[in-house]
């Protein structure tokens, strides 16, 4: 999870999404990977998936040009960002609003 050979492909991922337009990355990782995940600037965006066999899957999320989050968490990534592709944080709202609105629906109702 820290190899350079893990860098080098969540490199070509990113540098691709860019070349492409990619705007949200989604991905589903296991426990001992969630570090590596958010020291590239993926955050969660819903609770975890429990799995029948006991194991744990976390639900994340990377957006692309969401320069601020990448520099809050000094993500790799930054080095592949060019400069005029900052999203201003659109993005990053739309996702922040979205997450709130589910986790409301998650909610149990009192009765």
């Amino acid at each position: 999870r820290t190899s350079s050979l893990a860098h080098e492909m969540m490199k070509a991922t990113y540098v691709g999404g860019l070349e492409v337009g990619t705007k949200i990355c989604f991905v589903t990782c296991d426990d001992h990977l969630l570090p590596m995940y958010l020291r590239y600037g993926f955050m969660s965006y819903h609770s975890p998936i429990r799995l029948k066999n006991g194991q744990t899957r976390h639900r994340l999320l990377l957006l692309l040009c969401d320069k601020q989050r990448l520099l809050k968490v000094r993500s790799p990534f930054l080095l592949y960002l060019p400069d005029n592709t900052d999203d201003g944080g659109s993005y990053a709202d739309l996702v922040q609003r979205l997450r709130f609105q589910e986790s409301e629906r998650e909610q149990p109702v009192n009765q």
